[in-house]
C-alpha cells in the first residue's frame, strides 16, 4: 500500500472522527473538553441482555403469556366441575302440551335439584313398553283407560306407580312412574306425587305453541308458566328447591342444562 492510498483513506475517516469528538466533548456530563486518544478510538460497548441464572431456562414473552392464560382443554366435559345427582328420563312425543309439561317438570329437577332430565322420543301408543323396559322413568300423560291394557298390567305388577295427575285426581290422564325411581331419585319421586295445575291454564299455554321463527316453542311456554304461576309450582317442592329454581330464572337460564361453558378457540357452547 503506497503513501497516497493511506492518505486518502485517512482523509475519508477524518470527518467522522471529528464529529464524534465534538459530540463527546460537548456532552454535559464531561468537565474536561479535551479527549484522550483512548476515548477517541475506543468503541462504546453495546448493551447486553440480563444474564440468566445457571441452570434456569430463559423465559420468553410467549411463555409468560401462556402461563398467565392457559389454553382450554380439548375435552370440555372435564371443565364443568360437577356431577348430576342422577338422571330421570321422560317420555315425549309430538304433542305440544306433553313437551311443555316435560319442560316445566324438567326445569325444576335440573335447576332445583341438579338431576339430569332426558327427553326420550317414543310413539304415543308405545309409552307402556318404554316404561317396562326402563327406557323412560316418567310419563306425564298416561291414559288410564280401557285402550291401554298394558299400562294397567304394569300398575298391577308394581313395576309402575300411578302417582296422580297433572289435572286433578278425577282425570283419566295419569302420571306413570317407574317404581324404582323412589329409590334412585327420591326428591323427584316426591315432586311427581305433588305436581298438579289448572288444566285450562296449561291448555291455554299449549295452544300458543307454534313453529317458525316468530313462534312460541314448548320451552318458552314452559318458562311462561314458571314465571306467571309461581304460586302453583312452589307448592310442589321444598323451600330450598324453590330458591334454586328462582335463582335460575333470574339468571336467565332457559334450557334443561345446568351449566354451559365456552371453550377457547371454539364457536359453540358446551352445556351439561
Amino acid at each position: 500500500m503506497d503513501l497516497r492510498t493511506t492518505t486518502i483513506r485517512f482523509s475519508s475517516l477524518a470527518p467522522l472522527v471529528l464529529l464524534t469528538a465534538l459530540a463527546v466533548a460537548c456532552s454535559s456530563s464531561r468537565d474536561d473538553p479535551l479527549l484522550s486518544a483512548e476515548e477517541l478510538f475506543t468503541p462504546t460497548p453495546m448493551p447486553t441482555a440480563t444474564p440468566v441464572e445457571s441452570g434456569a431456562p430463559a423465559e420468553t414473552e410467549t411463555e409468560t403469556a401462556a402461563q398467565e392464560e392457559p389454553e382450554a382443554t380439548n375435552e370440555p366435559a372435564d371443565l364443568f366441575g360437577f356431577d348430576y345427582n342422577g338422571k330421570v328420563s321422560f317420555a315425549q312425543w309430538d304433542d305440544p302440551a306433553v313437551q311443555m309439561e316435560n319442560f316445566i317438570v324438567g326445569y325444576i329437577i335440573v335447576h332445583g335439584m341438579v338431576y339430569e332430565a332426558e327427553l326420550v322420543d317414543v310413539d304415543e301408543t308405545k309409552y307402556p313398553s318404554a316404561l317396562q323396559s326402563g327406557d323412560v322413568d316418567v310419563v306425564l300423560e298416561a291414559a288410564r283407560t280401557e285402550s291401554s291394557p298394558q299400562f294397567e298390567q304394569l300398575l298391577e305388577s308394581g313395576e309402575v306407580v300411578d302417582v296422580g295427575s297433572l289435572f286433578g285426581e278425577s282425570s283419566d290422564v295419569r302420571i306413570g312412574v317407574r317404581a324404582d325411581l323412589k329409590e334412585t331419585a327420591p326428591p323427584v319421586f316426591d315432586l311427581l306425587n305433588k305436581v298438579e295445575a289448572d288444566e285450562e291454564v296449561l291448555a291455554g299455554l299449549a295452544d300458543q305453541i307454534r313453529g317458525g321463527r316468530v313462534g312460541v316453542s314448548a320451552s318458552v311456554a314452559g318458562m311462561m308458566f314458571l314465571k306467571r304461576h309461581e304460586d302453583v309450582w312452589t307448592t310442589w317442592i321444598p323451600s330450598e328447591t324453590v330458591a334454586n329454581v328462582k335463582a335460575a330464572i333470574a339468571d336467565g337460564k332457559a334450557g334443561l342444562k345446568f351449566k354451559c361453558l365456552t371453550v377457547r378457540g371454539e364457536t359453540v357452547r358446551h352445556c351439561k
